[in-house]
């Protein structure tokens, strides 16, 4: 079951693998059976040949993807799974593009030239002589990939790839496509919930010591049952919020999280728009809320969440703020989004799957909300104070 028809023309197959897939992330409970989706889900979807995701330490100052910490994979030779980490900072071409656009998911083929992805792996292997190349099994034989981050602190991530024979990897010409994109994009909450569900829960059984940390913590935290019953929370979340452990979270707040979790309970909603933030006003100022649902059977019959608030101040949620506040609908802010990265209609017609006279009624609706009539006009009211 689907409470909303998806709004995008993809195929029925897709739409009903789409959902299927949701259906069993929303069963893993363990790495066991997420990698089980992957195998049998997840690549046959896209049609690759391997996967892999874990935490990142994105540093947007030298166009890396940073610390990274690999979770888990599947379709990786274990000889080369303990050796990624030594090559992932190489791919700049993520990074670089991340900083600049909205974008939920990029690909090679459309979104970063071949040639670029080839260019990294030739300087890694360049610089990385301990590496014999053809007998590296993982990285060479890759020929493009999908790639999706949970934005906007990104945090954690996700790869898909397609392999190609040594000898042609070069020349491989099985693109990554716009449907491949749109797929993934409308899978996006589901499975970076599901991913980060278990990594966070594995954690909390490895480090059950580090739960306490999180009262001294900046951010404020919070743990909370299904009943919005709060099991625990820190120093500045009961200073922000008013309430303490063993209080019920405030009305206002309840109704916001409460719409959040519904998202993830069966029937499953496939969203439209794989951009939209959500925030809390208080007196202090606006707040972008952070969800996370912690294993179910740690914490008794109730499933548990934690909550993190953070200040509204970074550039990618001020705009995503912005947009909202003028009333915005997901499919405008999903088009604002993409007119922000610089693309054209006819482009963005294409790369949402919906004609070309829909997204121009639809950028005519947002010039109308924002009161601009010109695209530059669009970009100075879209722009930020320290842009």
């Amino acid at each position: 079951m689907v409470q909303n028809f998806c709004p995008v023309s993809i195929p029925e197959k897709d739409y009903l693998s789409i959902l299927d897939t949701i259906t069993q992330f929303h069963g893993c409970d363990t790495r066991e059976a997420l990698r089980g989706v992957f195998s049998s889900h997840v690549l046959p979807l896209f049609e690759a040949d391997s996967a892999l995701y874990g935490w990142i330490n994105m540093d947007f100052t030298s166009k890396s993807l940073g610390q990274v910490g690999l979770v888990d994979c599947v379709g990786v030779p274990q000889e080369d799974f303990n050796q990624l980490s030594d090559s992932i900072p190489y791919i700049k071409s993520i990074p670089t593009m991340l900083e600049r656009v909205a974008r939920p998911v990029v690909a090679v083929d459309v979104d970063i030239p071949r040639e670029v992805f080839v260019k990294e792996k030739d300087l890694f292997f360049a610089e990385n002589p301990e590496y014999v190349r053809d007998s590296w099994l993982y990285l060479n034989p890759i020929a493009n990939f999908l790639a999706t981050f949970d934005q906007p602190e990104i945090t954690h991530g996700l790869g898909i790839h397609r392999h190609a024979p040594i000898e042609e990897v070069d020349r491989y010409d099985k693109n990554f496509t716009l449907r491949d994109i749109r797929v993934l994009e409308l899978l996006r909450p589901h499975l970076l919930q599901t991913i980060k569900t278990i990594i966070l829960n594995d954690e909390l059984k490895r480090y059950r010591s580090l739960v306490d940390a999180l009262v001294d913590v900046p951010t404020g935290i919070a743990l909370f049952h299904s009943n919005m019953r709060v099991l625990f929370c820190n120093r500045v979340f009961s200073e922000v919020v008013g309430v303490s452990t063993g209080q019920m979270i405030p009305p206002e707040l309840m109704r916001i999280l409460s719409k959040e979790i519904s998202r993830f309970e069966p029937p499953y909603e496939i969203q439209s728009s794989p951009v939209e933030l959500v925030f809390y006003q208080l007196p202090e100022g606006v707040f972008r809320l952070n969800l996370c649902m912690l294993e179910r059977k740690n914490w008794g019959q109730d499933p548990c969440w934690l909550l993190q608030m953070k200040p509204v101040e970074d550039p990618y949620s001020l705009r995503n703020l912005a947009m909202q506040e003028v009333g915005l609908d997901k499919v405008q802010m999903e088009i604002s989004c993409l007119l922000l990265d610089g693309m054209e209609p006819v482009a963005i017609a294409a790369r949402l799957f919906i004609s070309p006279e829909r997204v121009h009624e639809n950028v005519k609706k947002v010039y109308e909300k924002l009161g601009v009539q010109t695209r530059e006009q669009f970009y100075s009211r879209m722009s930020l104070p320290n842009e």
